[in-house]
C-alpha cells in the first residue's frame, strides 16, 4: 500500500519523527508531498461536487461561506477506495507510530467527523480543540491526518491551518501556519491543548469558483494517554471577541454589519449545540428506563443531578433574559419575585 505515498515522504520519516514532538505549539508535522503525485491528481478528479444548497443555506442566515463534508469515502470512486485502503493498512499505521511514537493506533471506518471537507469563499474555522472520545466505539482520539487537495492555492487567499498556543488569551497566543496546497498534509496530535482552526477564506473575484478541499482521517487508541484529560468532551470553540471598532462614534460600514451578524450567528450555533447536548444527556438516561425495572441509587442520583443542572441553567438564562429586556432596571431584574435564590454550584453529574 505504501506505493501510493511519495518517495520524498518515505525518505524523510526519520527526520519527521524527530520534528513531531519538538514542534510547537503542539506536536505536529507539515508534509509538502504526502502522496504519489499522479495518485493525488486522481483524488482531486474524484472529489465530490459541492452541494449548491449549502451556499444558499448560509446566505439565508446572513452568513458568508459554507462547508460540506462526506464521510462515505469508499463511495466516492476507485481512487478514494485506494486511499481508504492505504490509511487503514498495517504498513501505514506502523509508519504513523514510528513518526509520532503513539503505539496501537486504531483507524475509524466510520470517518466520524472526517472524510472529505470542502469550504467555500467566506468560510472560517474558529480555533478549537476536538472532541476526544469516539461516540460509538468509545476510543480516545489521538491523531488528525489532514490531506489537502488545492492546486495553485495562494497564501493570501486565507484558509491555511493555524495552530494556536492559547487562543483564550489573544495577547499571548502564538500561531503557527501550515500549508494547505495540493498534496500538502498536516499530522497533528489531538489533545486538550492542541488548538487549531483557519482564518476566513477570501478569494479574489475571478477565483470564487474555487473551494478549500481536504480529506480528514482521525486515529484513536483504546485508552487516553496518562498526561491528558480523561474528561469526555465535545468540540470546544473559542469565539472571536467583539471587534475593537465597536465603540461610540464609529460609522458602521456594510462589512462591519456582516461581520457582527456572522459572529452572533456562530455564538448562537455554539450555545445551541451545547444546550442540545445537555438536553440529550437527560433523554439518553430516560430511554434506558423500562416499566417494571427498579430505580437504583445510581439512577436516582443521576436523574436528580440532571434535573438540578437544567434548573440551574434555566434560572441563569431567565436572569440574563430579564437583564437584556430591561437594561435600565438592573436592580429590579435581580429581585424579581419568581426568581429563585442562586443555588450553591455543585458539580454536574
Amino acid at each position: 500500500m505504501l506505493k501510493l505515498l511519495s518517495t520524498e515522504f518515505l525518505q524523510s520519516t526519520e527526520e519527521l519523527s524527530r520534528s513531531f514532538r519538538e514542534n510547537s505549539p503542539c506536536p505536529h508535522i507539515s508534509i509538502d508531498n504526502l502522496l504519489d503525485h499522479d495518485f493525488c491528481r486522481r483524488l482531486i478528479s474524484e472529489f465530490p461536487p459541492c452541494d449548491p444548497s449549502v451556499l444558499e443555506r448560509f446566505q439565508a442566515n446572513g452568513m458568508r461561506g459554507g462547508k460540506t463534508k462526506n464521510q462515505k469515502v469508499r463511495d466516492l470512486g476507485e481512487s478514494f477506495r485506494a486511499f481508504d485502503d492505504l490509511v487503514q493498512s498495517k504498513e501505514f499505521l506502523d509508519l504513523l507510530t514510528r513518526i509520532t511514537g503513539i503505539p496501537n493506533l486504531l483507524y475509524d471506518p466510520e470517518y466520524y467527523g472526517g472524510g472529505t471537507h470542502e469550504s467555500l469563499n467566506g468560510e472560517r474555522l474558529l480555533p478549537h480543540i476536538d472532541y476526544n472520545y469516539h461516540p460509538t466505539a468509545g476510543w480516545y482520539r489521538r491523531l488528525n491526518l489532514l490531506v489537502y487537495l488545492n492546486p495553485d492555492w495562494q497564501d493570501e487567499w486565507g484558509g491555511r491551518l493555524e495552530l494556536h498556543s492559547d487562543p483564550l488569551h489573544p495577547d499571548r497566543d502564538q500561531i503557527v501556519r501550515c500549508p494547505n496546497g495540493m498534496n500538502s498534509c498536516t499530522l497533528l496530535e489531538t489533545t486538550s491543548s492542541s488548538w487549531h482552526g483557519f482564518p476566513v477564506i477570501e478569494l479574489p473575484p475571478g477565483k470564487r469558483h474555487l473551494t478549500r478541499r481536504s480529506v480528514a482521517v482521525y486515529y484513536y487508541t483504546l485508552h487516553p494517554p496518562s498526561e491528558d484529560t480523561i474528561l469526555n468532551r465535545s468540540t470546544v470553540y473559542v469565539d472571536e471577541p467583539l471587534p475593537s471598532y465597536l465603540k461610540a462614534g464609529h460609522i458602521l460600514a456594510e462589512k462591519d454589519i456582516l461581520d457582527l451578524r456572522e459572529q452572533w450567528q456562530m455564538r448562537s450555533n455554539h450555545s445551541r449545540e451545547l444546550l442540545e447536548e445537555i438536553v440529550l444527556h437527560g433523554y439518553q438516561f430516560l430511554y434506558h428506563l423500562e416499566a417494571g425495572c427498579e430505580v437504583s441509587e445510581q439512577d436516582s442520583q443521576r436523574m436528580h443531578g440532571t434535573y438540578q443542572a437544567i434548573e440551574r441553567l434555566i434560572d441563569k438564562l431567565e436572569r440574563v433574559h430579564l437583564g437584556l429586556r430591561n437594561p435600565d432596571k438592573a436592580e429590579d431584574t435581580s429581585r424579581a419575585s419568581w426568581l429563585r435564590e442562586a443555588p450553591n454550584e455543585a458539580p454536574l453529574d
